[in-house]
């Protein structure tokens, strides 16, 4: 029986790393486009960077309640994907789709409007409200698309195929660049568009996206046809809205912990955000490993079988302390180095030394908690993630931050708040996964009462 069990654990770690691995190359790949943005709008100057940068913040604001449904359809189709009941898993992916359509629009329309005011809200004087309106006036107009990409993603995560949505990333990248270039700049006789050439490359990559993604979720059986059913989207809301309000708390805790950090000066909250793109190196193999543990789960789930739901928790758990675990060694005994490859402030360099070094200790709670959000995300255990982010965030983080900034600490202490919100996180996390009380929430997998539609058996 120990044999038995240890091929099971191999078998599982396998799984979640194969399912793993082409998640980190796409997220890497999705990073790259906003990076690339910014950095071919570099030759127009200052503006036009923080144009680009501000306007990507308000997609990503936007993102909020596509978070909660994408998540939401990965998980319902996770399950019923493990119970082998693929057409509905089909259908509730289609159901997620629609209502991704209905909700994005109007945010569509109000972000093509008001973009400029937005702007304005967040301190960017008038040259740069205005550059923010011509970069957003085309990435809102395809913010449906951009929406669409991540649920369809989300919907081929759940079945089980991590490499097909990496694949088209490859090509969506490679058309971008291929676009954006001439369009900024004027090359190919095409007229130099600036920050609208960048927005008009991103619009037409996601546009090319949905359609790659639209071909092959039919062509691979991941979507299926059907009338309107409430019964198919109920799953979906029911699970995602907590997530929607976990990224709402998580972004506006964000807000106020950044106002705290800029009491401390430009060049401590300048500090900060370049720890954080350094950090940010070890949260890909991580977010990945969570998204393969949702995926791992909720099959296991759909099929009825919690031991391998369990082992999948366990070895996904045990691959993110490795994998983030390396990159916190990396960040403890070199910060000066790696903070040298992004800038050569020395102010800026002393303190991101001490950032790093704050970042390295937690790089294992950070792994625990990226890794069994995703586990128990697929187990359908949202809410309570939900409230361990209000905890983590509103009753450790901004508190503690908060009491040093008043009492006059320096701004490792502010920094030395982020590094508890995620042991806080952790140590509730565990404790969840090690009950049996996410187990009781597979509720959701029992077969819903849909009306008959040709495929479905």
């Amino acid at each position: 029986m120990t044999h038995g069990k240890t091929i099971e654990r191999a078998e599982v770690r396998r799984e979640v790393l194969r399912l793993a691995l082409p998640v980190t190359v796409s997220n890497l790949l999705h990073r790259m486009v906003t990076a690339i943005d910014i950095l071919l709008v570099g030759g127009l100057g200052a503006p036009a960077v923080a144009a680009v940068g501000l306007g990507q913040l308000l997609v990503f604001i936007s993102m909020t309640v596509v978070w909660g449904l994408s998540t939401g359809t990965m998980v319902a189709v996770a399950q019923r994907w493990g119970a082998d009941r693929r057409a509905e898993a089909g259908r509730i992916a289609v159901h997620g789709l629609v209502a991704t359509l209905i909700l994005t629009v109007p945010l569509a329309a109000v972000g093509m409007a008001f973009a400029a005011e937005a702007a304005g809200l967040l301190g960017a004087q008038l040259p740069v409200q205005l550059l923010v309106q011509d970069y957003c006036r085309w990435v809102f107009l395809a913010f449906p698309a951009t929406a669409v990409v991540h649920v369809l993603t989300s919907t081929m995560h759940g079945a089980g195929d991590t490499r097909t949505p990496m694949r088209i990333y490859v090509i969506l990248n490679l058309f971008h660049i291929s676009l954006a270039v001439p369009l900024i700049y004027g090359y190919l006789d095409l007229p130099a568009l600036g920050v609208q050439g960048a927005a008009i490359a991103v619009a037409s990559a996601e546009v090319l996206g949905v359609l790659l993604l639209w071909w092959q979720g039919w062509a691979k059986g991941y979507l299926a046809k059907g009338g309107w059913d409430l019964a198919c989207i109920r799953p979906v809301l029911h699970i995602g809205w907590p997530v929607a309000m976990d990224r709402m708390m998580w972004q506006a805790g964000q807000v106020v912990y950044a106002k705290i950090l800029l009491l401390y000066g430009t060049a401590a909250f300048a500090t900060h955000q370049l720890g954080v793109n350094v950090e940010a190196l070890s949260f890909m193999p991580g977010l990945a490993i969570g998204v393969a543990a949702a995926t791992v789960v909720g099959q296991s789930v759909g099929r009825g079988n919690v031991i391998r739901a369990r082992l999948g928790m366990v070895e996904a758990n045990r691959l993110g302390i490795f994998f983030m675990g390396g990159m916190g060694v990396l960040f403890f005994l070199f910060p000066g180095p790696l903070l040298q490859l992004f800038t050569s402030d020395s102010q800026v360099i002393r303190l991101g030394e001490v950032f790093l070094r704050i970042a390295a200790l937690s790089q294992i709670p950070l792994a625990v908690t990226l890794v069994l959000q995703g586990a128990l995300r697929g187990a359908g255990d949202t809410p309570y993630i939900l409230g361990v982010t209000i905890l983590g965030i509103w009753g450790v983080r901004i508190p503690l931050a908060a009491a040093a900034a008043w009492w006059g600490l320096g701004v490792a202490y502010v920094w030395w708040a982020f590094l508890l919100d995620w042991v806080a996180r952790m140590v509730l996390l565990q404790r969840r996964c090690r009950s049996s009380r996410w187990e009781q929430k597979d509720v959701e997998v029992t077969p819903v009462a849909l009306g008959p539609v040709a495929g479905d058996r």
